[in-house]
C-alpha cells in the first residue's frame, strides 16, 4: 500500500563506558590504534577515546553484549578462539561481523560491583602481565574464586 505506515525498526541500545580493573586502571586499545588486530590492554586512565567502549545490548532477554571500540566498525573479539582450548589468546579489535564470538556475557556476584566478561567459549577476560601497564587482556579459564585479575567495573561516561 502506498502511504501505509511501516513498523519501526528496533535498534540496539548501548551505553558508553570505561572498563576499569580492580585497582582503577583502565582498559583501552593499544597505542590508540584503529587497525584490526590491535590488542586490548590495561593502562592508567587518561580519558582517551581508545579507553571508551560502546556496550551494545539487544535488551534484557539477551544476556550477550557486543562491545564496540572507538574505531569505526570495530568490535572486541578473541583472537584465534579455537586454537586448542582457546586459552591465553588476547582480546583484540576486529571488524564487527555479528559473530557470536564478538558477544560477551557479564557475570557478577550478588552485592559485588565488579563483573567477569565471559567469551562465547566460556573463558574469562584476564589481565596478563601481573597488572603492569601495557599488559594484554587475554582469555583464560574462569577461576571459581574470582581473582582480581578477572574482575572489572563498567563506569558510564
Amino acid at each position: 500500500m502506498i502511504g501505509a505506515a511501516q513498523p519501526a525498526q528496533a535498534s540496539a541500545a548501548y551505553h558508553l563506558v570505561q572498563i576499569k580493573m580492580f585497582d582503577g586502571q583502565c582498559l583501552g586499545i593499544r597505542n590508540q590504534s584503529a587497525n584490526a588486530g590491535a590488542a586490548l590492554e590495561h593502562d592508567r586512565c587518561q580519558n582517551l577515546p581508545s579507553q571508551r567502549f560502546k556496550v551494545m545490548s539487544d535488551g534484557p532477554a539477551n544476556p550477550n553484549h557486543e562491545i564496540r571500540t572507538f574505531a569505526e566498525g570495530m568490535c572486541l573479539t578473541p583472537r584465534a578462539p579455537f586454537l586448542g582450548d582457546g586459552a591465553r589468546q588476547p582480546i583484540v579489535q576486529s571488524h564487527c561481523n555479528g559473530s557470536p564470538l564478538q558477544r560477551f556475557t557479564f557475570f557478577g556476584q550478588y552485592g559485588e560491583p565488579q563483573i567477569e566478561f565471559r567469551t562465547a567459549t566460556e573463558l574469562c577476560w584476564t589481565v596478563a602481565g601481573g597488572g603492569q601497564y601495557g599488559g594484554d587482556i587475554k582469555q583464560y579459564p574462569c577461576e571459581s574464586s574470582g581473582p582480581g585479575y578477572q574482575r572489572f567495573t563498567l563506569v558510564y561516561v
